[in-house]
């Protein structure tokens, strides 16, 4: 199956998603809380920050406008970017997959929560790679995905829909991300369990990217 073919199963299914109105990011662990509370007092006052894989908006987006940061959504699904254009109000936003990004030291912070698992390992390094050119000097990069092995990733259900999602090994984000010069600020592991979307091993990533 190429890379083509999973990201518009994934926009088919984001959009389905959306239409019958299921949630899209329920509440989550601690971990999540804490780190995104870090993300944001890392940043300037004011700054800018891309949302990849951004949803609906609901609840990080408006967390991050609530807390004056200027935003920037991209997701694969036009019913998703619709959804946040309403919820967040001044975002820019594009209907792209995350490998379409080509911004250069635009960004004083990006997240990526539970998106880059959608991606197959080829296409994670490639948005890897953008993520790195697309932040300021020193800016900062939170990654929140499943533990698990990317070898595994596959086409399975996802909230009654089919679509292709992994997990990443600690190893395999770590390798990716510091080929770009990123480096690993702290890293946090939780369980949470959802009526969405069962029991997840999840990891989050604080990255920094490089000072010049």
């Amino acid at each position: 199956m190429s890379n083509q073919n999973i990201a518009d199963i994934n926009r088919k299914a984001w959009n389905a998603i959306v239409k019958q109105e299921k949630t899209i990011h329920p509440t989550k662990g601690k971990k999540e809380a804490e780190l995104l509370n870090v993300f944001i007092r890392s940043l300037p006052k004011g700054g800018k920050v891309l949302d990849l894989g951004c949803g609906s908006g609901i609840p990080i987006g408006k967390k991050l406008h609530n807390a004056g940061l200027v935003l920037v959504g991209v997701d694969v699904s036009e019913k998703m970017v619709k959804e946040y254009q309403k919820n967040i109000s001044g975002a820019t936003t594009y209907r792209t997959p995350m490998t379409g990004i080509n911004f250069k030291k635009e960004f004083d912070g990006i997240i990526s929560s539970f998106s880059m698992l959608c991606l197959p390992p080829d296409d994670f390094s490639l948005v890897a790679h953008k993520i790195a050119l697309a932040l300021k000097a020193g800016g900062w990069f939170l990654l929140i995905l499943n533990e698990g092995d990317s070898k595994t990733g596959a086409v399975q259900e996802v909230q009654g829909e089919q679509m292709y999602s992994t997990g990443m090994s600690e190893k395999e984000v770590r390798d990716v991300f510091e080929l770009q010069g990123m480096k690993v600020i702290r890293v946090e592991r939780e369980t949470v369990k959802t009526q969405e979307y069962g029991t997840e091993h999840t990891m989050l990533f604080l990255m920094q990217g490089k000072p010049c």
